[in-house]
């Protein structure tokens, strides 16, 4: 949480819910919530293979398989054309 206290433009954060519990994970969301309503020009590059925990932080989506790019789009608009972000994560994985 001390890394987030620095204002950068970009926010890189790899598998920040890896290996915590709930309590914290919530900690995190909420701080990452408050720092982009904060800062609009705020970009904050997540990268987490646990999608549910994602939920409504994200705006643009880039799915990876082995290194490649095979889906990029909106949120909402991914939404619309192939349900839950869970949905279609698990589309993705099955193809």
């Amino acid at each position: 949480m001390m890394t987030m206290a620095r204002q950068l433009p970009l926010l890189m954060l790899d598998e920040p819910f890896a290996g915590i519990d709930i309590m914290s994970r919530d900690r995190i969301i909420d701080a990452l919530i408050k720092r982009v309503s904060d800062d609009p020009d705020q970009t904050v590059l997540l990268c987490s293979q646990e999608i549910r925990d994602l939920g409504g932080l994200l705006d643009y989506v880039v799915f990876l398989d082995q290194g490649k790019v095979v889906l990029t789009g909106e949120v909402e608009q991914l939404r619309r054309e192939h349900g839950s972000m869970t949905s279609l994560y698990r589309k993705l994985a099955t193809a």
